[in-house]
């Protein structure tokens, strides 16, 4: 059974400009892969504000649990959080 279309877009726009600020956060302290403490502890603090819980798969590792309240398909996410070498493809992009 298939529940009603969302316009995903639509509902995260509200958090538009606290996403970005958070973004703007963690670019001012880039950090290499598997280095990336200070960038796991923003996320993590930041997920825990949204009364998201968390966990560590490793220490730079950060993994946000959602649950929704009806059984169903579910999905995965996964960003990678290291600060590029050179040029980074997706500059601009959330």
């Amino acid at each position: 059974r298939r529940g009603p279309v969302i316009d995903y877009q639509a509902a995260v726009r509200p958090l538009a400009d606290e996403l970005a600020r958070l973004r703007h956060s963690v670019h001012e302290e880039p950090e290499l892969g598997n280095r990336e403490f200070k960038t796991a502890e923003k996320i993590e603090a930041y997920l825990a504000r949204c009364g998201i819980p968390t966990r560590r798969l490793l220490d730079t590792a950060v993994i946000g649990r959602l649950e929704g309240a009806l059984p169903g398909p579910c999905a995965a996410l996964r960003a990678l959080i290291c600060a590029a070498g050179g040029k980074n493809e997706h500059q601009g992009m959330l």
